[in-house]
């Protein structure tokens, strides 16, 4: 904010850069900048308005930052659209549901494919032991589910397909879907949690 750089001894320009008036503060950007008014008073808010405030409002400063480092600038109906999906997003995510939960620490693999073959013979072996005969394995592994799949056309793993297919007969429906990571958002956010945050 200029108000801020003006106090350090700094010469800027203490104009807003956007609106031209004097006096660009924080404040100034986000509820008194003229064209930060004109958004909040756009009569085509929704209902989701005052759901999706904070990621207006960060979107708000995000596009200061854009117009004085770049030179570009959102407009008013595309800032309003990108902040209700970000708040859309946000709550949908608050809505999962996980029924079980459950974590295994392992390192110290030789290469991705035998981490990805532990992590499906724990998941399996999870279930089964859970006693839960239905299920719906989903990952992002389309080798390993290939293989459970299609075993002939993976003659390398053929130890490990066996041996995945055996566990499954403890299971009585059973089914391996492909699926990526930002499509099963509770599997993410508890691994997130467990390599991001220290859970």
């Amino acid at each position: 904010m200029a108000d801020n750089i003006l106090s350090r001894g700094m010469k800027i320009d203490s104009r807003c850069q956007i609106c031209g008036l004097e006096g660009e503060s924080s404040n100034h950007v986000l509820f008194s900048c003229t064209w930060a008014r004109q958004l909040m008073s756009d009569r085509s808010v929704s209902s989701q308005f005052t759901q999706s405030i904070p990621w207006l409002l960060w979107l708000l400063w995000k596009n200061r930052n854009d117009f004085l480092f770049e030179g570009r600038m959102s407009t008013t109906s595309n800032l309003m659209e990108k902040s209700q999906k970000e708040a859309s997003d946000w709550l949908q995510v608050q809505m999962i549901e996980v029924l079980l939960h459950s974590r295994k620490s392992s390192c110290g693999y030789l290469n991705a494919m035998d981490a990805k073959l532990c992590f499906w013979t724990w998941a399996v072996e999870s279930m089964s032991n859970l006693k839960i005969r239905r299920v719906i394995l989903v990952g992002q592994e389309e080798d390993i589910i290939g293989m459970i799949k299609r075993p002939i056309a993976w003659p390398s793993f053929k130890f490990h397909s066996s041996t995945l297919s055996d566990m499954l007969t403890n299971i009585s429906q059973w089914r391996m879907v492909v699926e990526e990571k930002r499509c099963n958002k509770g599997a993410f956010l508890i691994a997130r949690s467990v390599t991001m945050e220290d859970r």
